[in-house]
């Protein structure tokens, strides 16, 4: 069986478990903060994917670690481990959040600006953007300064590009077009 695999069975069988029992929203703050640690913390990554320590020592990791956590996400750990399969946890906690997103309705969108937003600006623009595009909306943003002013947003395959540089171009193409016209 691949790691894929097992990941999205290991993340639908917690998905519906919290979701059973109406902590979905708690245990999906869990798996994110261990997602971000797994992710930002390289030498956690390797020990969950070390087979030379002892699952009673990881248990123990775990409790220092993960104190804070939800039951049901702590007996889910426990779980990986007995499995032995604490070294794909990074991977299922990828795959519980997609399957969050998905149940949820929530799509990925990408902002990119000419300077870095304030909280107020960039919450006007999400919402704004929830509204036109009638659904809910994760926004990361980016500051690209090639764009000179504006903005491009894009959600999946649509892009909505109000950026000073893309007006600027289409300007040139129009004066171009326009001076060919006239020889």
């Amino acid at each position: 069986m691949n790691e894929g695999l097992i990941s999205s069975r290991y993340a639908k069988m917690l998905f519906e478990l919290a979701n059973d029992k109406g902590q979905l929203e708690l245990v999906r703050k869990d798996i994110e903060f261990i997602s971000s640690l797994i992710l930002n913390i390289k030498e956690l990554d390797q020990y969950l994917k070390n087979p030379v320590i002892r699952p009673g020592l990881k248990k123990e990791t775990f409790h220092s670690i993960f104190e804070g956590i939800q039951p049901i996400t702590f007996s889910f750990l426990e779980l990986l481990i007995k499995n032995n399969r604490e070294s794909i946890l990074g991977h299922i906690a990828h795959r519980f959040i997609q399957e969050y997103k998905e149940r949820k309705g929530i799509q990925q969108g990408t902002l990119h600006t000419a300077v870095a937003l304030s909280d107020k600006i960039r919450q006007v623009i999400l919402d704004k953007m929830n509204k036109a595009f009638k659904c809910q909306i994760e926004l990361d943003c980016d500051v690209d300064e090639k764009l000179i002013g504006g903005f491009v947003f894009r959600l999946e395959d649509q892009q909505y590009d109000a950026s000073i540089a893309t007006q600027l171009k289409h300007i040139h193409q129009s004066l171009l077009k326009t001076q060919i016209k006239q020889k």
